[in-house]
Protein backbone atom coordinates (compact mmCIF):
# COMPACT_ATOMS: atom_id res chain seq x y z
CA UNK A 1 0.00 0.00 0.00
CA UNK A 2 1.83 3.21 -0.87
CA UNK A 3 -1.02 5.28 -2.21
CA UNK A 4 -0.42 7.80 -0.29
CA UNK A 5 3.50 7.88 -1.53
CA UNK A 6 2.63 8.18 -5.05
CA UNK A 7 -0.07 10.65 -4.96
CA UNK A 8 2.80 12.88 -2.83
CA UNK A 9 5.45 12.43 -5.65
CA UNK A 10 2.91 13.09 -8.31
CA UNK A 11 1.81 15.83 -6.28
CA UNK A 12 5.38 17.59 -5.74
CA UNK A 13 6.54 16.52 -9.47
CA UNK A 14 3.37 18.17 -10.88
CA UNK A 15 4.50 21.62 -8.94
CA UNK A 16 8.05 21.07 -9.80
CA UNK A 17 8.99 21.18 -6.43
CA UNK A 18 12.52 20.60 -4.71
CA UNK A 19 12.64 17.40 -2.72
CA UNK A 20 14.92 14.73 -1.86
CA UNK A 21 14.46 10.96 -1.28
CA UNK A 22 15.88 8.90 0.81
CA UNK A 23 15.39 5.13 0.39
CA UNK A 24 15.80 2.84 3.51
CA UNK A 25 14.04 -0.50 4.48
CA UNK A 26 10.54 0.65 6.42
CA UNK A 27 11.14 1.14 9.76
CA UNK A 28 8.57 1.90 12.37
CA UNK A 29 10.70 3.57 15.48
CA UNK A 30 11.68 7.08 15.11
CA UNK A 31 15.79 6.89 16.70
CA UNK A 32 15.73 3.41 14.31
CA UNK A 33 14.83 5.28 10.73
CA UNK A 34 16.53 8.54 11.79
CA UNK A 35 19.73 7.35 11.62
CA UNK A 36 18.90 5.69 8.66
CA UNK A 37 17.96 8.82 7.48
CA UNK A 38 21.43 10.62 8.70
CA UNK A 39 19.92 13.04 10.14
CA UNK A 40 19.17 13.72 15.13
CA UNK A 41 15.81 11.80 16.29
CA UNK A 42 14.79 15.93 17.15
CA UNK A 43 14.58 16.70 13.41
CA UNK A 44 11.68 13.64 12.84
CA UNK A 45 8.38 14.10 12.35
CA UNK A 46 6.37 10.86 13.98
CA UNK A 47 3.02 11.11 11.93
CA UNK A 48 0.51 8.75 13.98
CA UNK A 49 -3.25 8.53 13.60
CA UNK A 50 -5.79 9.34 16.20
CA UNK A 51 -9.09 8.75 17.09
CA UNK A 52 -11.72 11.61 18.76
CA UNK A 53 -14.64 10.85 19.85
CA UNK A 54 -17.56 13.16 20.02
CA UNK A 55 -20.38 12.02 22.35
CA UNK A 56 -21.18 8.48 21.54
CA UNK A 57 -22.32 8.59 17.76
CA UNK A 58 -19.61 11.26 16.17
CA UNK A 59 -15.66 10.07 15.05
CA UNK A 60 -13.13 12.38 13.95
CA UNK A 61 -9.46 11.09 12.77
CA UNK A 62 -6.35 13.15 13.46
CA UNK A 63 -2.98 12.34 11.54
CA UNK A 64 -1.09 14.41 14.64
CA UNK A 65 2.56 15.25 12.98
CA UNK A 66 4.79 15.76 16.27
CA UNK A 67 8.53 16.28 16.71
CA UNK A 68 10.54 12.94 16.52
CA UNK A 69 11.48 13.57 20.06
CA UNK A 70 8.09 13.57 21.67
CA UNK A 71 4.98 11.63 22.66
CA UNK A 72 1.84 12.59 21.30
CA UNK A 73 -0.62 13.87 24.26
CA UNK A 74 -3.93 12.83 23.50
CA UNK A 75 -5.41 15.09 26.21
CA UNK A 76 -4.40 18.17 24.43
CA UNK A 77 -6.11 17.03 21.07
CA UNK A 78 -9.40 16.18 22.84
CA UNK A 79 -9.29 19.42 24.17
CA UNK A 80 -9.14 20.82 20.58
CA UNK A 81 -12.57 19.16 19.75
CA UNK A 82 -15.41 20.14 21.50
CA UNK A 83 -17.39 17.99 22.99
CA UNK A 84 -14.69 15.25 22.41
CA UNK A 85 -15.18 12.65 25.24
CA UNK A 86 -11.90 10.45 24.01
CA UNK A 87 -8.85 11.00 21.89
CA UNK A 88 -6.97 7.83 21.33
CA UNK A 89 -4.82 5.72 18.61
CA UNK A 90 -6.51 4.60 15.86
CA UNK A 91 -6.96 0.70 15.26
CA UNK A 92 -4.33 0.15 12.75
CA UNK A 93 -5.88 -1.04 9.98
CA UNK A 94 -7.97 2.03 10.27
CA UNK A 95 -4.95 4.01 10.37
CA UNK A 96 -3.38 2.41 7.31
CA UNK A 97 -6.68 2.94 5.19
CA UNK A 98 -7.06 6.81 6.05
CA UNK A 99 -3.27 7.09 5.74
CA UNK A 100 -2.79 4.88 2.25
CA UNK A 101 -0.08 3.53 3.49
CA UNK A 102 1.09 1.09 6.05
CA UNK A 103 2.14 1.69 9.82
CA UNK A 104 5.30 3.04 10.33
CA UNK A 105 5.53 4.35 6.42
CA UNK A 106 2.89 7.14 7.57
CA UNK A 107 3.36 10.86 5.74
CA UNK A 108 2.92 14.21 7.04
CA UNK A 109 0.14 14.72 4.51
CA UNK A 110 -3.54 14.00 3.99
CA UNK A 111 -4.95 12.63 0.56
CA UNK A 112 -8.23 11.79 2.65
CA UNK A 113 -10.96 13.91 3.26
CA UNK A 114 -12.11 12.10 7.05
CA UNK A 115 -8.62 12.87 8.07
CA UNK A 116 -7.41 16.12 9.82
CA UNK A 117 -3.91 17.15 9.49
CA UNK A 118 -2.65 18.67 12.61
CA UNK A 119 1.47 19.97 12.92
CA UNK A 120 3.07 20.55 16.14
CA UNK A 121 4.42 24.27 15.88
CA UNK A 122 7.88 23.19 16.93
CA UNK A 123 7.87 21.19 13.30
CA UNK A 124 6.40 24.35 11.48
CA UNK A 125 9.10 26.42 12.96
CA UNK A 126 11.60 23.75 11.89
CA UNK A 127 14.11 24.84 8.80
CA UNK A 128 14.34 21.34 7.69
CA UNK A 129 12.63 18.15 9.00
CA UNK A 130 13.67 15.16 7.92
CA UNK A 131 13.93 16.33 4.67
CA UNK A 132 10.25 15.82 4.38
CA UNK A 133 7.73 18.67 3.83
CA UNK A 134 4.89 19.84 6.00
CA UNK A 135 1.57 21.46 5.31
CA UNK A 136 -1.02 22.50 6.97
CA UNK A 137 -4.78 21.62 5.70
CA UNK A 138 -8.56 23.15 6.92
CA UNK A 139 -10.67 20.91 6.40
Amino acid sequence: MHEAYDKLIALLEANKASYRLIDHVPEGQTDKVSALRGHPVEAAAKCIVLIVKIGKKTSRFVLAVIPGDARVDTSKIKSLFSGATYAGFAAPDVAERLAGSVAGTVLPFTFHPELVLMLIRRLASTRSCSSTLLVSTDQ
